[in-house]
Formats: structure tokens, sequence, C-alpha cells
């Protein structure tokens, strides 16, 4: 599941939101939520870095009309479908009026998102890319292969509920972590970050000078 959120800028001091866009325009979009890869330390894998590279480019590269209202009401639909139904064989989307399968959408996309891999590939003098996109491309052929199927599998077989599975899956990750311990250079470096954080914070509390209320109304005033 891939969580899209709002167009971001960085703002400046008690800047608003739409006025940093107005000025600066987009200079970064962030993707919220993958859902954690419960197998691995970090949550994520480089596999899935590389197929959300592709997948990022290809949104650039490709054309995206408006979305109209009709649209929108079938991206949410579709949404609460894959989410809650996303392994089930032959499942239906609704797209443009007319129901597409899911996996006959997931291809044309999947066959849109390879010359990109491509030409990722041939940069990094790889074949990393490709291979992500075909790993994540089996998971559409075969949704057993997806991780949410292979961890529900494991619980079954094992009689776990998610609590215990997440439970023991934490404690297998806290052992990796305990046995790669951060290198003295770099818990000096969150130490300092952590230092700097905490100055800035009491810098803040020092300089506040006034009730949240004066805050708000100097805030919506054309003095921010």
């Amino acid at each position: 599941i891939l969580q899209y959120s709002s167009s971001k800028t960085v703002l400046s001091g008690l800047e608003k939101p739409v006025d940093a866009l107005t000025r600066n325009g987009i200079e970064y979009v962030e993707l919220r939520s993958l859902d954690v890869n419960a197998y691995h330390p970090l949550g994520i894998d480089q596999v899935q870095l590389d197929f959300l590279e592709i997948l990022m480019l290809f949104c650039l590269l490709h054309e995206s009309p408006v979305i109209g209202e009709q649209e929108r009401h079938e991206i949410d639909l579709n949404i609460i479908n894959v989410a809650h139904r996303g392994r089930t064989p032959l499942l239906k989307l609704r797209r443009h009026g007319d129901f597409v399968a899911l996996k006959e959408w997931s291809d044309e996309l999947f066959e849109g998102m390879q010359p990109i891999a491509e030409i990722l590939d041939v940069c990094a003098n790889t074949r990393q890319f490709s291979d992500a996109l075909n790993y994540h491309k089996a998971m559409i052929q075969d949704p057993g292969k997806t991780p949410s199927a292979i961890m529900l599998a494991e619980m079954r077989e094992k009689g776990e509920g998610f609590y215990a599975f997440a439970n023991r899956m934490s404690q297998t990750h806290k052992r990796y972590f305990d046995v790669a311990p951060l290198s003295s250079e770099r818990l000096h470096f969150f130490q300092r970050a952590v230092d700097e954080s905490h100055r800035k914070q009491r810098q803040t509390e020092a300089d506040d000078n006034m009730s949240f209320a004066e805050f708000m109304q100097a805030y919506e005033s054309s003095g921010f």
C-alpha cells in the first residue's frame, strides 16, 4: 500500500504552506506510508527501494491529466478494494466508467515501467532494477508471493496470532541490531543532533512571548 502525501516545499519560519508553494513551487514528493516489511530489520529492503525509484520516475514521466470527480470516486473505491481484497483472483477495478481486472491493469503499468528499469540498469551497469520490477510483477501473477500472504501462511503454520508474530519478528530484529551496533562516529553524530535539537527547543521556548491565541491571530494575519 502506497500512501501519497500532498506535494511539499520547505517552509521559511512561520510561512504558510500555500505561500511557500506559491513562492518556491513543489520541492519534493513524500511517500508517507509503505507497509512495513516485517521480514527486514529496517522495514524495507533494497528490492522495494529499487521498485519505488522506477515507480516514481514512471509517475514523473507519464502523462497525468487532471482528475475529475468521477475518477476521484473510482480511485477511492479502488483503494478500498485493493487494500481489502487485493489477493482475490480476478478482482476487478473501476476505470473511466468501466471495469478492468487488477492483473490486466497491473500488466499495463509494468509494461510502461519496463523501459525505465532498463535505462536505470544501463546507468548503473546492473540488472537490479529490471530484477526488482520482475520480482514485484511476480506478486501480481501469484498473490501467494506477496508479503501479506507469506506472513499469513507463516502465522497459520505456527498457530500464531498477529501479536505473537509481530513480537517474534521484533525480537528477531532486536537481536540483529544488538550484534550490529552503531559505530562510535555514527553514535556521536546522532548525539550531536539530539543536543542541537534540545538547544533549539529551549531557545524557542525562551523566545515565546505570546499566548497561543495571540500567535494564531498573528499567523492568520498578513504579517506571516
